[in-house]
């Protein structure tokens, strides 16, 4: 995750600087304007995202990486925010694609009802999860969980070499 402050003309977004898409999943604000323009510092994915969202964007200029949101006297969390986070209150570790990229994603989720299913906040989609199973409230667990998932695919990578080490070829006559 990105905090990023950006430009956005008023005549390119008709005086209205809020996003084109909505809801949005992390907080942003308007921290100054000026005659033609809006300051807009926002959290976001990535710079892509930010473009996604304020299609007008200039001049996008990213203050931090890997970053956490943080509230503060001049960026304090904006009330639709508060609202998204009692919806959505639990951050769980995904695992799905850690063996692809190495990464295990903190993500917002909601824990429905029905046996430990959780649905977790995944680039702007909701996408279901069992806890556990790919999907953990600890950062512990799941990199616990990737790391038995790593052993077990060199494991069976290796017999699978072994096998093919070992394999004979004869002709059909």
């Amino acid at each position: 995750m990105i905090r990023a402050r950006f430009y956005i003309k008023k005549s390119d977004c008709d005086n209205d600087y809020h996003p084109v898409k909505w809801p949005i999943k992390y907080p942003y604000w308007c921290s100054a304007e000026s005659s033609n323009s809006f300051v807009l510092v926002a959290y976001a994915e990535d710079e892509d995202s930010i473009k996604e969202l304020w299609p007008e964007a200039y001049d996008i200029n990213v203050l931090e990486k890997d970053t956490e949101i943080r509230f503060t006297l001049r960026f304090p969390k904006p009330e639709w925010y508060e609202l998204y986070e009692e919806m959505y209150d639990t951050f769980v570790w995904i695992t799905d694609t850690c063996l692809q990229d190495g990464k295990i994603r903190k993500v917002k989720a909601k824990i429905e009802d029905y046996d430990g299913t959780l649905l977790a906040d995944t680039l702007g989609r909701f996408t279901p999860y069992t806890i556990g199973y790919q999907a953990f409230k600890s950062k512990e667990e799941a990199l616990k969980y990737a790391e038995e998932q790593r052993t077990d695919l060199i494991k069976s990578l290796r017999l699978q070499i072994h096998e093919l080490e070992n394999l004979k070829f004869e002709c059909d006559d």
